[in-house]
């Protein structure tokens, strides 16, 4: 791997797993199609990086998840990266020079996902697509992913920003969180009950609440229509 105008995002031990998870999931996906040749089969990273990170374990770099979807056999017919910052959707152009099958968007994914990719995507269309969604905090449209579930024809894995909420949102004083901390969480959340999943009482501090760091192994903590990773 070449050397970058900009400094690759760093990642630990469990963003490495998540993109172990992906890239196998990826596989078994194509393969599962692979009999229905007449359908289309989309690859979608709505969060994508320049396609390479450092890991903090070894200090190498490592292949991102567009490196790894491009990798992935059976193939994708399609590649759809999306992300805001232009210096790394330059790099990852890099990355795909020469191929045919790759679009790359630099800018919000969201509206592009709304208004031109998903439109395009549906069960009756006879194409399919993988969808991950890695946002880089608390910012996120669940309109955009109840238009892929109506689809009926997009799998989806959310990562949840684990650290970002617990930066901005779940702290050990939950009555010191900040009012734009909370609303950035209901709104991620989709209503105020992630206070419930995230803290409990210790019976032996009365009225003292501490935060559940590994709340997201509660399944009620998790939307069902999508694969939900901790980040």
């Amino acid at each position: 791997m070449t050397a970058a105008p900009f400094k690759f995002d760093e990642i630990g031990y469990w963003s490495e797993l998540k993109l172990e998870i992906v890239e196998k999931y990826g596989s078994a996906y194509t393969r599962a199609f692979a009999r229905q040749k007449q359908l289309k089969k989309y690859y979608i990273d709505a969060f994508s990086g320049p396609g390479v990170h450092v890991s903090k374990r070894t200090g190498g770099q490592m292949e991102g998840s567009p490196a790894r979807a491009l990798k992935v056999s059976p193939p994708f017919d399609h590649f759809y990266f999306i992300d805001m910052d232009a210096d790394k959707t330059r790099h990852l152009a890099t990355l795909c020079a020469g191929r045919t099958d790759v679009d790359i968007h630099t800018g919000d994914s969201m509206p592009y996902l709304r208004q031109q990719l998903l439109p395009t995507i549906k069960y009756e269309n006879f194409n399919r697509a993988l969808c991950l969604l890695d946002p880089y905090g608390l910012h996120l449209d669940w309109e955009g992913i109840v238009q892929a579930g109506q689809s009926r024809a997009v799998d989806m894995f959310l990562n949840f920003p684990v650290m970002d909420m617990n930066r901005n949102a779940i702290w050990r004083r939950p009555d010191e969180v900040p009012r734009d901390g909370i609303d950035r969480m209901n709104k991620f959340w989709g209503d105020d009950s992630w206070r419930a999943a995230a803290y409990k009482k210790k019976p032996w501090c009365s009225g003292i609440v501490i935060p559940i760091m590994n709340f997201f192994q509660y399944p009620r903590a998790q939307p069902s229509a999508v694969v939900a990773l901790p980040g």
